[in-house]
């Protein structure tokens, strides 16, 4: 740094009024013959084209001296004491100036500018703009694009594949994962040597080999512990993966709960008030899931494209908005009546996945010869009652947070009795088989549908629920201390309501578990179920486990390559299932 004040100082004399030292220097983790210099420089105002075109020459000067190479941004205190927001300056990546740009412009650099950069020359305790929440803001948006970019990449094919293999790759990627996720959760920078340790203090066992690897490679020991580089790989994208999909599934619940209203947590929580044993007594007889079943009466909707439709719904409740039932059918030809018909139900609260994700799996279900039909689930969408905010419906299905769980056990028996009808009516009217493919919540209601009608060809059930209880540990990892206090006061009931037939593993499918595809996401952190141990208690049916969290999940469910894998494995269930009143 001396060579570069030397000759800056030649060159624009009195110009840069402060120079700081930042990065590794200012954490103390810096690492001769790994680590670049990072710094801020600073002038009282902008500088211009002259005075660019003099420093490019100072930092080509210095690219031709041996030593570690120079990072740094060229800032004005007047943006120094602004928010790090849409802001363009001069910055140099090892030492090759560009005239504009946002390197290193970021609530990160303003922290460590703040807290922890090493002085050189100006005032001690520059003016500097240190917000938490948007060094917050910009941590979950590194994590989600750059880093998430970067982990699609490396699963993909080319120079990004490629790369990942290398030891370098190992040591940036886990401490970059780890630094960003430690920021998030403590408020402040740390160096890539104590984000490893923090890796290894938070993070589960199985990821300790790579964590140690990193740490290893941070030090300066380049000899790995992994039997070879494709293992090592595995290891690296199994980390960040999981990092990033726990990270995401814990903002969305974060963000769930914090939109709910708050008295919803000081309203009675007496078992009493909250008509526990007239739920458990409706969910354990027999009018919960009625051994009949009627066809729906749909009626299909004259102006709106794409096979829209409506039918009343078989258990009517007090709103009429949620006594009609919409959905929408999809037929691959004019002999449709002859095809298999594949029904998509969606998450909770999930329009896009609606609106948008089922219509593309719908197309790519008529191109692979098959019908799709699409159902809005009870209090969902249209079907929503104008009294209830967007995230109201959901009271209707959890515990932690319904007013009465007599209301939600009917809203459960309402969802079944739909699609059975809606099942009912497509075999009516002469399909050969009907499939269900459930997501999230979609999922919960086609396993517990699948416990109850054996006309079902085949079930999918991605990301799914199995019993109540296992919410409460999902919840008490996100929410405040008043909430997380609100909700343990729910434990007894949601232990009561798992030994009814809410509870997935106490029952089994009414079609064979050949016929059954269990789809996990191997990091969800949003979903309340144990999928390997409905997996036992289901006989050991098919099921993938994706290295992906909940949210992720879904997402791989607009992709090319999970729905086509899904389709492939109904196919032959659905084809079978055609010919087999043929052969009889």
């Amino acid at each position: 740094m001396s060579a570069y004040a030397r000759l800056v100082d030649e060159k624009l004399p009195g110009r840069i009024g402060g120079l700081y030292l930042s990065g590794s220097l200012a954490l103390d983790d810096y690492r001769a013959g790994r680590s670049d210099i990072d710094f801020v420089a600073v002038s009282d105002t902008a500088l211009q084209g002259p005075e660019l075109e003099m420093l490019r020459r100072v930092h080509n000067e210095l690219r031709r001296l041996s030593g570690p190479k120079l990072d740094g941004v060229y800032l004005t205190w007047s943006a120094l004491a602004a928010a790090p927001v849409g802001l363009s300056v001069p910055y140099c990546l090892r030492d090759r100036l560009e005239p504009n740009g946002d390197f290193a412009v970021n609530a990160v650099t303003w922290r460590l500018m703040h807290r922890h950069a090493l002085l050189l020359r100006g005032p001690a305790k520059p003016v500097v703009r240190d917000d938490d929440q948007i060094l917050q803001e910009w941590c979950r948006e590194n994590l989600r694009t750059h880093w998430g970019s970067w982990v699609r990449c490396a699963r993909g094919y080319g120079l990004h594949r490629l790369c990942s293999l290398a030891h370098e790759l190992v040591v940036w990627a886990v401490l970059g994962v780890a630094r960003a996720h430690a920021t998030i959760k403590t408020g402040d920078m740390i160096s890539k040597t104590a984000a490893g340790e923090y890796a290894l203090e938070v993070f589960p066992s199985r990821f300790s080999g790579i964590v140690r690897e990193a740490l290893a490679g941070r030090g300066g020991d380049d000899r790995s512990s992994y039997r070879n580089i494709f293992a090592r790989r595995r290891d690296l994208l199994a980390f960040t993966e999981y990092v990033m999909a726990k990270f995401i599934d814990r903002s969305v619940l974060q963000i769930a709960y914090a939109m709910l209203p708050q008295s919803m947590w000081r309203e009675a929580t007496n078992e009493r008030d909250l008509k526990l044993e007239q739920a458990v007594q409706f969910l354990n007889g027999p009018d919960f899931i009625p051994a009949e079943s009627q066809p729906a009466q749909l009626d299909f909707i004259p102006d709106a494209s794409g096979g829209r439709f409506r039918f009343p719904t078989p258990r009517p409740c007090e709103f009429a908005e949620n006594n009609v039932v919409h959905g929408r059918l999809y037929c691959c030809a004019d002999d449709w009546q002859e095809r298999p018909v594949i029904v998509s139900l969606h998450g909770g609260g999930d329009l896009p996945g609606n609106q948008f994700g089922f219509h593309l799996f719908a197309r790519r279900c008529l191109r692979a010869g098959f019908n799709a039909a699409t159902l809005e689930l009870p209090y969902h969408f249209q079907r929503r009652p104008r009294r209830y905010g967007r995230l109201n419906l959901l009271c209707q299905y959890i515990p932690l947070i319904s007013r009465d769980y007599l209301q939600m056990a009917q809203t459960y028996a309402q969802a079944i009795a739909e699609i059975r009808s809606l099942s009912g009516w497509l075999l009516a009217e002469g399909c050969p088989a009907v499939a269900l493919v459930g997501v999230s919540l979609g999922a919960y209601l086609a396993g517990l549908t699948g416990c109850g009608d054996a006309r079902l060809a085949s079930i999918v059930r991605a990301i799914q629920g199995t019993r109540m209880g296992l919410m409460l540990s999902q919840a008490e990892q996100v929410v405040g201390r008043r909430v997380r206090e609100g909700i343990l006061r729910r434990r007894a009931a949601c232990e009561e309501l798992d030994r009814t037939p809410l509870n997935l593993t106490l029952a089994r499918p009414a079609i064979s578990k050949e016929n059954v595809l269990l789809i996990e996401g191997m990091y969800d952190q949003m979903g309340w179920g144990t999928p390997i141990e409905l997996w036992q208690s289901w006989g050991r049916p098919n099921i993938w486990r994706l290295p992906h969290g909940h949210i992720s999940t879904a997402l791989s469910l607009l992709m090319p390559g999970l729905p086509g894998r899904i389709l492939r494995w109904l196919e032959l269930r659905l084809n079978n299932a055609a010919v087999q009143p043929q052969d009889q």
